[in-house]
């Protein structure tokens, strides 16, 4: 999900954001964003840098039907498929066919396509069809690409691009350094971005102390962030470490914040721990009114 604006730290050292692209183009004279800069982990980075990670192992891993961007849905609940595969193995597709064919060429096909599909949703079939047509028209690149493997076959393929970005690995150096000993209001984090602070909190060990904790929290006052992608991190931390100062948070979180992606892991957080289990329940219970039917089929099956 892009931010809500766009500040210089919200952007590569190229100048472009590193946000997936995830609207329409809305005019033709707009520039798009160059989608080899979204931030994408290729199978052999380490699992923290997976954003889908935790998604995957709970749909099996990835060798799960689940990870088909075509996923068969016969005879299933459509909300099955509502996962963050489509958006991440499907933006990584778009970045490795822009890099393939060349950015110049990438764009002008997104600005036609918005103009062929205006208001429209297509199907599977339709979008091989019209690629094949207007982009992929030479097999031999189409073949460089395997683009039936990243569409049909579940798992990432191997020919998955690797972008980088100067802040998000300061960033990664700043969690190494913490761990290492480093007092917190050390450490260099001035004017951050949401996905630096997303890519520190998910780099730091697994495993931290209380006074540890502490220290994060009154250096960056974590638990009365008011960004919720940052506040999720650090809520999902504070449950694993049972960081009991943040837990006023974590509940005015749960109560107020009805979105799956956020709400789902946090209650499955709690429900594996012995202490969590009467907070889950209780704080569901109150929340559960106002959760959309959709979220509550979800967690009906998880907190019980």
């Amino acid at each position: 999900m892009a931010p809500s604006s766009t500040s210089n730290r919200s952007r590569l050292t190229d100048g472009t954001p590193y946000w997936r692209l995830r609207t329409a183009v809305t005019s033709s004279s707009e520039s798009i964003p160059s989608l080899t800069r979204v931030e994408w982990s290729s199978p052999e980075l380490p699992r923290r840098r997976l954003p889908a990670a935790t998604e995957i192992d709970r749909l099996g891993g990835m060798q799960s039907k689940d990870t088909v961007l075509h996923v068969d849905l016969k005879g299933r609940d459509p909300d099955d498929g509502a996962t963050q595969v489509p958006y991440e193995k499907g933006a990584a597709l778009l970045g490795l066919i822009e890099q393939t064919v060349g950015r110049e060429k990438f764009d002008a096909y997104l600005k036609d396509y918005f103009k062929r599909h205006e208001f429209q949703s297509i199907t599977t079939a339709q979008f091989l069809a019209d690629i094949r047509a207007h982009l992929l028209t030479d097999k031999n690149v189409e073949a460089k690409i395997r683009l039936e493997d990243w569409i049909f076959r579940p798992a990432i393929p191997d020919n998955a691009i690797q972008p980088k970005a100067a802040q998000l690995t300061e960033a990664g150096e700043q969690a190494a350094a913490f761990a290492r000993g480093a007092g917190a209001a050390t450490l260099r984090t001035k004017d951050w971005s949401t996905q630096e602070w997303q890519y520190f909190l998910q780099d730091l060990p697994q495993s931290l102390t209380t006074d540890r904790m502490a220290a994060l929290d009154k250096a960056f006052g974590f638990s009365e962030r008011r960004n919720s992608e940052v506040l999720f991190e650090w809520l999902h931390m504070a449950i694993r470490q049972h960081y009991q100062p943040a837990m006023p948070a974590l509940e005015r979180f749960l109560l107020s914040q009805g979105r799956r992606k956020f709400v789902r892991p946090l209650f499955e957080d709690l429900m594996k721990t012995d202490w969590g289990k009467p907070e889950a329940k209780r704080i569901y219970a109150a929340a559960r009114p106002s959760y959309h039917a959709v979220t509550t089929q979800t967690l009906d099956a998880i907190v019980k």
